[in-house]
């Protein structure tokens, strides 16, 4: 026969088992823990040790309303060690009784969280000072995708610059054969450049030279 119980880690815990005549199933009564010796126990993953009479109880119920019903108590040191513990109470040949198993599943104590200083108002959540127009989530998103959109474009105009997706164009020159202006495209992707579309910006170059034919002002600036 097999009892599985659960228990609370380093506290003592009680099961109640039925022993009976292997042959006759009628309960066995007058029964106590020294009958048994010894009882075994093991915990998982350990060796198996005898039980000691100091670490449990073990008491006839109520032989005559209740035979052969006998509570098991294991004390907290017993159960000091999380993980499974089995005890095995062996058959007995005088009275003739089928082995029991008791099998204890010992558990991590669970402290229950006291959620009564919890705020659950809207305006505690808040806190004070909230502006709506600014502090709220839907405005803090608001302004979070118009930064990285802004962002987006500069590192777009930023790779640009760097000659990607980048065409110059519309050049003039002087006598001299020197630019002097010319159109400088950008575009987000190399299909938007062959196809010549979607342009994110467009710069004016100028340039100026003296007489020698030397470069004396250079500039690009981004059309409106």
């Amino acid at each position: 026969m097999e009892t599985a119980i659960k228990a609370t880690v380093s506290v003592a815990k009680s099961v109640q088992i039925y022993i009976q005549n292997v042959t006759t199933k009628a309960p066995v009564t007058g029964l106590a823990f020294g009958d048994f010796s010894p009882v075994y126990a093991r915990r998982e993953g350990l060796a198996t040790f005898s039980v000691p009479l100091t670490g449990v109880t073990f008491l006839e119920v109520d032989a005559a309303n209740l035979p052969g019903v006998y509570e098991f108590v294991m004390s907290d040191i017993l159960l000091g060690i999380l993980g499974e513990i089995v005890f095995l109470f062996p058959a007995l040949v005088g009275p003739n009784t089928e082995a029991v198993l008791v099998r204890v599943e010992v558990e991590p104590v669970f402290t229950p969280v006291d959620l009564s200083t919890v705020e659950t108002a809207l305006t505690d959540i808040q806190g004070a000072g909230f502006d709506t127009a600014t502090d709220s989530l839907v405005q803090v998103r608001t302004t979070l995708e118009a930064s990285l959109t802004a962002i987006a474009a500069n590192v777009t105009k930023a790779l640009g610059l760097s000659q990607e997706n980048f065409t110059i164009t519309g050049h003039v020159y002087d006598a001299n054969g020197n630019l002097t202006q010319s159109t400088v495209t950008l575009y987000p992707s190399r299909d938007d450049l062959i196809l010549t579309q979607n342009a994110i910006a467009t710069y004016t170059m100028l340039a100026s030279y003296d007489g020698s034919a030397r470069l004396t002002n250079y500039s690009v600036r981004l059309d409106p």
